[in-house]
């Protein structure tokens, strides 16, 4: 059977971020994406105007169906939105033993900023990324769930290094600022490791879904943490060079044009 990565994730109507992005990452590397959908937010490059949270019991069903069927390699995990549904998730990563589990802590959108996590799920969202392989947070998600300022890079290792206390196999900083370029900040149970690029002058919409998805991707196929983070990194980067305009607010990423490494 084809290799899968189960994406359980929030749709975004605009197809630039959430669930759309991250099937299309899995779906351009190479790999089977499957999916579980969260929640459906109304949204479009100016921002959210609506979301709606599934019942928790028909992600169950989702993750159960595709789980017993398909060749799960690797999880991919974005938007929550609420406790129950982190609870849901949670328990599901236990039952059926994934392995490669790749958490994407969403909390807002970065189109406007509207809250996509209830304040009442942070502390099930930090029980479940000590359930996970990698967890990655890009710097405001760091801050929020360890409770440290992240503004540039020693404190994003800091605050990487107080997720891996949580439990996280590993975990990733991404898009950290350091002078004129941006970084990927990778502390595992080996090494740090940074990955710089220059920074791109625009706002673009939908890069931590890329980055965390390829990631996922490249687990699947058996790379160790720290070549799979590299490859996303490039793979991510390379998707936000090739932004572009699809609406009247900010730029989308544009994965299915990135360069990067086939998985499969």
């Amino acid at each position: 059977m084809k290799p899968t990565v189960l994406v359980i994730a929030g749709s975004a109507s605009d197809g630039a971020a959430g669930l759309q992005a991250d099937l299309g990452v899995v779906g351009s590397l190479g790999l089977h994406p499957a999916c579980a959908v969260t929640a459906v937010t109304s949204q479009n490059t100016l921002g959210v105007s609506d979301v709606h949270v599934l019942p928790p019991e028909v992600v169950r069903r989702q993750v159960a169906s595709v789980a017993s069927d398909l060749d799960v390699r690797a999880v991919k995990i974005g938007m929550l939105a609420s406790m129950e549904t982190v609870s849901v998730v949670r328990e599901a990563l236990w039952n059926w033993g994934f392995k490669n589990i790749v958490f994407d802590p969403v909390m807002t959108a970065q189109s406007d900023g509207s809250r996509l996590l209830d304040d009442s799920a942070l502390e099930s969202v930090k029980s479940l990324v000590g359930r996970c392989d990698v967890v990655t947070p890009n710097s405001s998600e760091a801050s929020r769930l360890t409770g440290m300022p992240v503004s540039g890079v020693r404190e994003a290792e800091e605050a990487a290094g107080a997720l891996r206390a949580l439990g996280a196999g590993s975990a990733v900083v991404t898009g950290v600022s350091d002078g004129g370029d941006v970084v990927d900040v990778l502390v595992s149970g080996e090494s740090t490791r940074l990955f710089k690029r220059d920074r791109i002058a625009t706002s673009t919409h939908g890069g931590g879904c890329v980055f965390s998805s390829a990631l996922a991707c490249y687990l699947a196929l058996g790379k160790p943490v720290s070549g799979a983070a590299e490859a996303a990194s490039a793979f991510a980067y390379s998707s936000i060079e090739r932004a572009c305009d699809i609406g009247k607010g900010i730029r989308s990423v544009q994965p299915s044009l990135a360069r990067g490494e086939k998985a499969y």
